[in-house]
């Protein structure tokens, strides 16, 4: 095989077909038809007949994808929870301030749950973001570690805040969990707010912070030492 042979060997190797682009889509089809049935219907009483017609595809093209039921709503929370993950990514163009970096990723994340509200329901009633999980469906240790890397993403945005002296030097997990309970609470109570998902996550920050921004002055006692100052002095 010569130079130019092989280059175009490697470029079919990594660029998809029409067929695997074919099968993404149909695959995708399924999953938005039974996050609509599986939010409207619950997942117990949902049948993949219900997706089909939810679709307008046949029964057999779920299948083709999916054996179970089960397997749907599996591959439904993986994936729709690995696109929330990336809303509060960083991306080029975030403010560097926390403060402003915090609101611009909320803002995302309330963008992404306002155009999917059957799938944060869904997500809710499994326990995805709960302390321990209730999932419908049995999430082996991987599907865990990937639902982990969410909740990562937020402690590490709580831990950034800890590092500017911005928060209250405590757990980040423990401020991480309160910061997302008030934002799981203001979502299902403000999908039909008319603000903007801006306007909704400058909302929760600023009510967030009151609770944990770090305190000074005397009026709060002597400041407990950051976790830079105890390091600088080690």
């Amino acid at each position: 095989m010569n130079g130019a042979s092989a280059s175009r060997a490697r470029v079919s190797k990594t660029r998809p077909t029409l067929r695997d682009e074919a099968k993404s889509l149909y695959r995708n089809a399924i999953l938005n038809a039974a996050e609509e049935v599986f939010a409207e219907r619950g997942f117990f009483s949902a049948r993949i007949q219900d997706i089909a017609e939810r679709g307008r595809f046949a029964v057999g093209t779920v299948y083709k994808h999916f054996e179970q039921k089960e397997d749907v709503l599996r591959a439904l929370l993986i994936e729709r929870v690995a696109s929330m993950e990336l809303a509060l990514a960083p991306r080029e163009g975030d403010p560097p301030g926390w403060e402003d970096k915090l609101i611009t990723r909320l803002a995302r994340l309330f963008s992404y749950v306002e155009e999917h509200r059957g799938f944060y329901r869904i997500a809710l009633e499994n326990g995805l973001f709960g302390v321990t999980s209730t999932s419908a469906v049995p999430l082996d240790e991987k599907d865990r570690a990937k639902i982990a890397v969410f909740k990562n993403r937020m402690n590490s945005l709580i831990a950034e805040g800890i590092e500017e002296e911005i928060l209250s030097d405590v757990e980040p997990g423990l401020l991480a969990s309160f910061l997302f309970s008030s934002v799981r609470a203001f979502t299902l109570g403000a999908f039909e707010l008319g603000d903007s998902p801006e306007g909704k996550a400058a909302m929760i920050v600023d009510l967030f912070l009151r609770g944990a921004k770090r305190r000074t002055g005397a009026a709060h006692g002597a400041p407990k030492k950051s976790r830079r100052e105890r390091r600088e002095r080690k």
